[in-house]
């Protein structure tokens, strides 16, 4: 499936698919973090992935991404780890274990985003200059408190739009007998005249009768008539107006005329 440069702003905005990554996002929050929760805020489109991902610190994650500055990674461990974490004054196996918690940290967030929107995920980062192959991606950001930015997130558009498929309802069934379109078009209803004879005249002349005068018919037999079609009206069929069961009715006897 490929995103193509034309895809609108709004084709990801479906808040289906915010609320399922959101969801993921809390649930990693109460696992790790103590105290207030992080939220998943922002949902933006950026067609071309790499252009939202230049900037170093991108770590992929399969069909995702994730950067956190310096200061927001020692936030994100002190939140952790009920900590203040100053890592220049570190040893360097203390650095060592930091690291390898945070790559914990950040490989369990991406395994649950990758199971609420189904996509393939890692749980062992890999530091990327240009994150998802530079397609189109989603961002959005995780923050501390509604105002501390923490995490931004990029996850494939490829991903979401099969994800937002899935989600689509499945097409409603059709009551009864599948009916085709040429047997549809032959149960729509038409009026139909019965045309006794035809006459031309001018239109002066019409304006000029009165009650009584005659206007002489083309030639044809008594009680003879043409059965008419709407709109074109071509004859159907020809036959005699005769009388059955108290009604008038069309005995049909000559088929249609060229």
């Amino acid at each position: 499936m490929n995103i193509l440069p034309w895809l609108p702003a709004g084709a990801l905005d479906d808040r289906r698919l915010q609320e399922l990554v959101a969801a993921a996002v809390a649930a990693w929050s109460r696992a790790w973090i103590a105290g207030s929760p992080l939220v998943l805020t922002g949902w933006r489109l950026q067609l071309g992935g790499a252009a939202a991902c230049r900037e170093t610190g991108w770590r992929s994650f399969g069909a995702m991404a994730f950067r956190l500055s310096s200061a927001a990674s020692e936030r994100l461990l002190g939140l952790s780890l009920g900590l203040r974490l100053e890592r220049a004054s570190a040893a360097d196996a203390d650095l060592r274990l930091l690291e390898a918690f945070e790559a914990a940290l950040m490989g369990d967030l991406a395994v649950r985003i990758a199971g609420a929107v189904d996509a393939p995920a890692t749980g062992h980062p890999e530091r990327d200059t240009q994150p998802l192959n530079g397609a189109a991606a989603v961002i959005a950001t995780v923050r501390h408190g509604g105002t501390d930015e923490l995490i931004q997130v990029a996850i494939s558009a490829e991903t979401l739009m099969r994800r937002r498929k899935a989600l689509a309802p499945a097409p409603r069934p059709r009551s009864g007998r599948p009916v085709r379109r040429a047997d549809a078009v032959l149960t729509v209803p038409l009026t139909l005249k019965a045309v006794a004879g035809r006459a031309r005249a001018p239109l002066g002349s019409l304006t000029g009768l009165e009650r009584g005068d005659v206007l002489v018919l083309e030639p044809r037999q008594a009680g003879d008539a043409d059965l008419v079609a709407p709109a074109s009206e071509r004859v159907a069929l020809s036959g005699r107006i005769l009388v059955e069961d108290g009604r008038r009715a069309l005995q049909c006897e000559r088929g249609p005329k060229s």
